[in-house]
Order: C-alpha cells, then sequence, then structure tokens
C-alpha cells in the first residue's frame, strides 16, 4: 500500500506580510503620499525580516493569524484615533447628522438645498438620473412647476415665493414637497422658513421727527415718529435700503430684486408711485442740501445711480469696476463716497465741471474718481457722518492702514477710523475694545465690540455696538465715553442708530424685530415691536425662538472681542484670509446655504453646524454672559435657515443651451465625484496633496487629518472670490487651469475652450 501523504498548512509567502504591514503603516500615517509609501515598504520590510530571523520556525497558522490581528487593528486603530479624547455623545451626533445629510442627497430623485424661505427667490437643483421630466408642487394646492433639464440627471428650478399664494396659508417649520419624476410621485421633506419682522439701518428726518428702515424677511417698510406712533408699509421684492426726503413726507425705498424704487407717502402710509432704477439697488444716499439722491448697484453691470430731488429725475449713471457696498455723499452733492468689500478699499467721486455725452445717447455721466483708493487691512462695515461735514466715521476689524492683511492667529481689532474729505486720508483711529468692570478673567472684552452703526445725534457721534448690546457716544477722537446697555429691553445685536429730534433718538435691533426711542440721558421713552415677543415664541413657534436665540448668538461678542459676524459680514464673507489657530491663513466662507452640507471649516474638522459653537468656546474664550438656552443648538438653528445668495445673474434670461454644455463638461471632467449634484458636494474630505502635487509636494503641507480639506459645495461660488482654501485663485478659470496643472482638481485638461468656458458659466449660475 502506498503510504497516505499528510496535507500540512503552507505558510504565505513573506511578499505578502510585507505588504500587510507596509499597507498598515500607510493607514496609520495618513499621509497620501508615494514617498511615504515607500518608506513604509522598506520597513515593513525590516521588521518581517527581522522577525523572521528571530523566530524561524514560526508555524504558518501563527502567520495567518497575525495577518488577520493586522487587518483587525487597523480600523481599531483608525477608529480610536478619530475618538480619542472625544465625547461619545457627540461622536454619535456626529455620525447621525451626516448620515441624516447623505440620505436626504442620496434618496433619490433628491433636491438641494433642503430649505425653502418665503422672502427671496431661489434655485434649486434636482438629481433624477434617468430621467428628463421633473417638476415640484411644493403643497397641494401649489401649482406643478416644471424643472429645467440640463442633462446627466441634474435640473433646475427657479422659485419665487410670492408667486405661490398657498405658502401663506402654511405653519410650523417643515414642508412636505412633492418631486414628479417619471410621473411618479415622490415626498421630500424641507425646512420651512417663515421670518419675523428685521428692521435694521435707520433713516432719519430729525426736524419732524421720523425715523424708517426696511425689513427684507416680511418685504416692509417700518416708519416711527418720536411720539411712538409708527406704521408697516407692504413694499417690493428685498427691501434694502430707505430714505427719508421732501421735508419728511415721503420716503423712498430701495430694492434687490424689483427694479423700480418705491416713493412711500409718510401720512397715509401707501404707495404713491415707482421709478425705474434697475435691479440689485443695495444702498442709499441723500446729500446734505437734500437735492440729490444716489442708488447704489450691485448688479451685472455695477454703478450708482444719480436723481434729483424731490422730482426724482434721473441724472446720471456712473459705471464701476467694482461691487459698491456701502454709500454716501460728501461735504457737498457734487461728492459721492463708496466702498468695495471686496477689494477693501473706499474711493471717492467728484462731479466733473463739464459734461459728458456718452456715444449711446444715454444721459451724460460727468463723475470720475478723485485721489486715490484707500485701502485698508479689512473691508468697512460701517460707513456714517460726523458732527464734521468734511468728516466722515467708518469702522474696520483692524486698527492699523496698510493695505497688506493681517494674518496673525485670530487676528481682530474693532476699530473706529475718521476720514478727512479735504486732506482724503485717516487723521484719528481708535480701537474700541473695552475692559469692563464685570470682566471675571483678565484681559476680557466687555465693551465696544462690532460697531455696526454710527449716527449723528444732537450734533454728537453715536456708535451702536452689537457684539456688546450697547449705545456711546464717542469723543472726537473715537474714545467712548459712556455705555448704555440695551440688554434688559431688549434690543440685541443694535444694527442703526437715528436722529428723532427735540432730545430723542432711535435704535433698531433687527434680532429681536424692536425699535427703541430714547431721551439724550438714556431713558427708553417707546419700544416699538414689530416681531414678536420671545415669550410668545416659546408658546407659539419655539423653532423660530431658537433661531433668533441662534442669530442673537451669531453677532455676540465672546470674551475676546470676536463674534461669528466680525469675519461673516451679513451671514457671508469679508473676503479676507484669517489664521483661525491652524497655523496657515484661510478665506472666509459664507455661512448661507450650508444646511445639509456637512462637514463644515476648511479642514472639516466639525461635522455638525452646533459644534461651531466649539470655536468661540474653545478659540475665542467663551462668552461673557451665561444664557438659560443652549448657544449651540440655537447656533445650529439659525444657520440652518440661511438660504443662498442671489447673485445678479441669476435674474437675467438663463441660457439653457449653455447650462446644459456646463453641466457635460461638469460630469466629463469628473468634476462630480468629488461635487456631486444636487448639493454640489460629496460630504467628504480630500487630500490637499492629492488635489495639488504641484503646489504642496510630494509630502503635504501637514501629517495626518491636517493634511485634508472639506469638499465644499458649489452653490453660490461666484459670490465668493477669492478661490481655494487659501484664496490663492482670484478667479474661476484660474481654478479650473492657472491652478489644476496636474489635472488631478477636475480632468479639465480634455475640454476645449469653449467647454471651459460653458463650465464657468455654469458655476456663475449656481
Amino acid at each position: 500500500m502506498e503510504a497516505k501523504l499528510e496535507s500540512k498548512p503552507q505558510p504565505p509567502p513573506l511578499q505578502q506580510l510585507v505588504l500587510l504591514v507596509a499597507l498598515f503603516l500607510v493607514a496609520l500615517i495618513a499621509i497620501p503620499s508615494w514617498m511615504v509609501v515607500l518608506g513604509c515598504y522598506l520597513v515593513a520590510l525590516l521588521l518581517v525580516n527581522i522577525r523572521v530571523a528571530w523566530l524561524p520556525r514560526w508555524p504558518a497558522s501563527g502567520i495567518s493569524w497575525f495577518r488577520l490581528a493586522l487587518l483587525a487593528i487597523v480600523p481599531a486603530v483608525l477608529v480610536g484615533r478619530m475618538l480619542g479624547g472625544q465625547n461619545p455623545a457627540k461622536q454619535l451626533g456626529t455620525l447621525r447628522e451626516n448620515i441624516a445629510d447623505r440620505w436626504a442627497l442620496e434618496q433619490t430623485p433628491s433636491i438641494a438645498p433642503g430649505l425653502l424661505v418665503t422672502y427671496q427667490p431661489q434655485r434649486y437643483l434636482i438629481h433624477a438620473p434617468g430621467e428628463n421630466n421633473v417638476s415640484v408642487r411644493w403643497t397641494s394646492e401649489s401649482p406643478e412647476l416644471p424643472a429645467i433639464d440640463l442633462g446627466n440627471g441634474v435640473h433646475l428650478l427657479d422659485f419665487d415665493p410670492r408667486s405661490d399664494v398657498a405658502l401663506t396659508k402654511l405653519s410650523g417649520n417643515s414642508l412636505t414637497c412633492t418631486i414628479i419624476a417619471g410621473g411618479k410621485p415622490h415626498q421630500r421633506v424641507l425646512r420651512l422658513i417663515q421670518p419675523q419682522a428685521h428692521p435694521r439701518q435707520l433713516r432719519s428726518d430729525a426736524t419732524v421727527g421720523i425715523a424708517a428702515t426696511v425689513s427684507e424677511e416680511t418685504d416692509e417698510l417700518l416708519i416711527v415718529r418720536r411720539d411712538g406712533t409708527h406704521h408697516r408699509v407692504a413694499v417690493g421684492d428685498g427691501p434694502t435700503d430707505c430714505a427719508v426726503f421732501d421735508s419728511g413726507h415721503k420716503i423712498v425705498v430701495a430694492h434687490r430684486f424689483e427694479p423700480e424704487l418705491w416713493v412711500i407717502d409718510t401720512a397715509q402710509a401707501k404707495v404713491l408711485s415707482r421709478v425705474p432704477a434697475g435691479t440689485f439697488q443695495c444702498r442709499l444716499a441723500i446729500s446734505d442740501d437734500r437735492q440729490r439722491l444716489a442708488v447704489a448697484l450691485d448688479g451685472v453691470q455695477p454703478g450708482i445711480r444719480l436723481f434729483d430731488l424731490p422730482a426724482l429725475t434721473e441724472l446720471s449713471f456712473v459705471p464701476l469696476k467694482f461691487s459698491p457696498d456701502l454709500l454716501e455723499f460728501g461735504s457737498a452733492r457734487d461728492e459721492l463716497i463708496v466702498t468695495d468689500r471686496r477689494g477693501r478699499g473706499i474711493v471717492r467721486l467728484a462731479e466733473q465741471p463739464r459734461e459728458q455725452t456718452s456715444e449711446s445717447g444715454e444721459k451724460a455721466n460727468a463723475w470720475a474718481q478723485k485721489g486715490q483708493t484707500l485701502f485698508f487691512p479689512r473691508p468697512i462695515s460701517t460707513l456714517g457722518k460726523t458732527p464734521e461735514p468734511t468728516r466722515l466715521a467708518l469702522a474696520t476689524t483692524a486698527s492699523f492702514l496698510t493695505s497688506g492683511q493681517p494674518l496673525a492667529n485670530h487676528f481682530l481689532e474693532n476699530t473706529v477710523h475718521t476720514l478727512d474729505l479735504d486732506q482724503w486720508a485717516i487723521v484719528a483711529t481708535q480701537i474700541t475694545d473695552r475692559r469692563g468692570l464685570e470682566q471675571d478673567s483678565p484681559g476680557d472684552t466687555e465693551h465696544g465690540i462690532s460697531p455696526l452703526a454710527l449716527g449723528v445725534i444732537d450734533n454728537r457721534l453715536y456708535a451702536a455696538f452689537a457684539g456688546s448690546n450697547e449705545v456711546s457716544e464717542l469723543s472726537p477722537n473715537g474714545v467712548a465715553k459712556e455705555y448704555l446697555s440695551l440688554d434688559s429691553y431688549p434690543l440685541f445685536a443694535p444694527q442703526g442708530l437715528a436722529d428723532l429730534g427735540n432730545g430723542l433718538w432711535s435704535v433698531s435691533s433687527p434680532v429681536d424685530g424692536n425699535i427703541g426711542l430714547f431721551d439724550l440721558e438714556g431713558n427708553l421713552q417707546h419700544l416699538i415691536s414689530f416681531a414678536a415677543a420671545e415669550d410668545e415664541l416659546a408658546k407659539s413657534n419655539p423653532a423660530e425662538l431658537a433661531r433668533r436665540q441662534g442669530e442673537r448668538t451669531f453677532f455676540e461678542g465672546t470674551r475676546a472681542g470676536i463674534a461669528c459676524q466680525s469675519c461673516h459680514l451679513g451671514a457671508d464673507s469679508d473676503f479676507c484670509l484669517h489664521d483661525i489657530g491652524q497655523g496657515k491663513p484661510v478665506d472666509v466662507l459664507s455661512v448661507r446655504g450650508v444646511i445639509g452640507t456637512s462637514p463644515y471649516l476648511r479642514d472639516a474638522s466639525h461635522w455638525r453646524l452646533r459644534d461651531l459653537h466649539d470655536v468661540a468656546v474653545d478659540g475665542y474664550r467663551d462668552y461673557q454672559d451665561r444664557v438659560p438656552w443652549d448657544r449651540a443648538a440655537a447656533l445650529d438653528a439659525y444657520l440652518q435657515s440661511l438660504p443662498l445668495n442671489v447673485h445678479a445673474r441669476q435674474r437675467e434670461k438663463l441660457d439653457v443651451e449653455k447650462m446644459r454644455t456646463g453641466v457635460s463638461a461638469f460630469f466629463a471632467a469628473d468634476c462630480a465625484t468629488c461635487h456631486a449634484p444636487p448639493a454640489l458636494t460629496n460630504l467628504g474630505q480630500q487630500s490637499a496633496a492629492s488635489l495639488f502635487p504641484d503646489y504642496y509636494g510630494p509630502m503635504g503641507p501637514a501629517a495626518g487629518a491636517d493634511n485634508f480639506l472639506d469638499t465644499p459645495t458649489l452653490r453660490g461660488i461666484s459670490l465668493s472670490p477669492p478661490y481655494l482654501h487659501d484664496g490663492r485663485a482670484p478667479t474661476l478659470r484660474a481654478v479650473l487651469s492657472d491652478w489644476n496643472r496636474a489635472g488631478r482638481h477636475g480632468n479639465t485638461k480634455i475640454l476645449s475652450n469653449e467647454q471651459l468656458n460653458d463650465l464657468i458659466y455654469l458655476l456663475e449660475q449656481l
């Protein structure tokens, strides 16, 4: 008989062990680099050979168990690194929110953003793969709205909530809409935002004791008189500013989405007339002699349109090379001062002595820049008159006067500058941050945080500080004299000041929806409410109360004198670079339209919006006051209620064919791999060194998670230059060409010039 051969387990080739150990080391180090891979392989080869030399008769079963242990240890170590030192409940909440965001986008047909606000036009993207016909019905009583098919399963829907009366019948904080794709209905839940009134900048005529402001969230003009009487007037879509003229008998209202100025009769609180002026009217100014009105336009062709008063006859249009932000007349009606937020500058325009005639036959443009542009390290957030007609006051978050940006860690100084118009120079500077008698730690900032309103009251300059909830007179050198706290009225985060004459003045709080009337001694005479009180909201609409508390948190200053809005002006961006403790300055993103796009911040370090509260607590020394509600949850509720900004191009007629070609190029260049529709993000992180190897080099800027970047949504991208996380690309074209030499950030090399142009057109429309 032949002897029966007994099969014995053979040890696996040592090369398998080497590769396994090398992969384990690569995963542990987490630096995407071929040099790292090679180094790990050499280390693994050395370790395995040493181990074999020590145990020459290591059984095959032992090697197999060793391989299995390595396979199990890798994910365990990585998860341990992620969870190390973290609150388990917080980590579970993080996981829950990210899964919810992913589910909302993966459940096709999907729609983004997952938000519907009732006060401005919105553009939605719908992802319905394989479907050509898609429509949306917001409520059972709403009309069915067809979306535009852009190809590759992407559909676009423009919607103006003012066109759907069924929305006015809704209550609550969510909306179940119906997406009809291929003839089949699909229910999707969106967050519904129906905000309260927000009175902001106040404009007044002290001689007749009247002040007015607009509420963009409710499309209203709000009028108050020194005797406490008030009116609410419904105006056009998106009111942005107003001005009192004709001896207080009339008020002119500017609009973002209406092409006309509306003229309101103050006595009867009704609309008298409408005057064509163009869309995206962002700011108004009236000359000291009350003979001229200037309208700043932030449209496709930015500029300033001038009218005479009180007839409101158009005089001229002054084109600008930048988007105007703040606007004032100088010491006379032939001088205009306008600021540029993106360029961090201020420009003086002067009327020329000789009228110029345009070849197109339009009205004469007799204005030109006078003197050089004055640049600042940070954009001007507030601009106002002073008691001296040849001087203006302006506020920024940096005290020095160079054009370079302050890149120091967490650098911010609340500052008021005095601009002399004759010298065209800053002649006085004062940092308004002050310590106080209630501070409980050395160096706490208690006063003078975020001066968002400057105004002349009783021939004296006053400032309203939104971050510290107070009003103070400023001496000629900018020093605050005495602080009037507004905490108890409530008038949190004040943003408007106006003189009412006869020893009275007014201050507005958009957060609380209130306007307070005070005497010169600081005694409250009238508190006029245009929004529901907090105790009422606690019973009728707790979600709206949470959003109000979150908005208050957004404007509230920390002990370091820094608020969210210090960098995110108007919940948008100051278009500057900031070092927020990561060692390398990054540009500031807008916080509008971020709902459902976790993780957050440039390095994707925060997976929930509520966790951004940790930045204030850990980075900015927490808040001075304690509150009986959850600041983190309130901030989350507020940020999730903010819609995307509307670009001027969005209001133009859409070139559907260019959009379709742009979408085709978007997918051909593999942009959708990371910026997946409809939110145009994959809710993940990307390696900076892998995307931009020619910029970072083989080893990346840092080790581990510091080398990873958030994949931001592309929605609203045309409104937020410069681009890339450190702002090195000035334009979208630069992102796709100049800073994509390696072709890793989208394979744009395969696109023709025409396809690239259409891709840029698509991005501008998002």
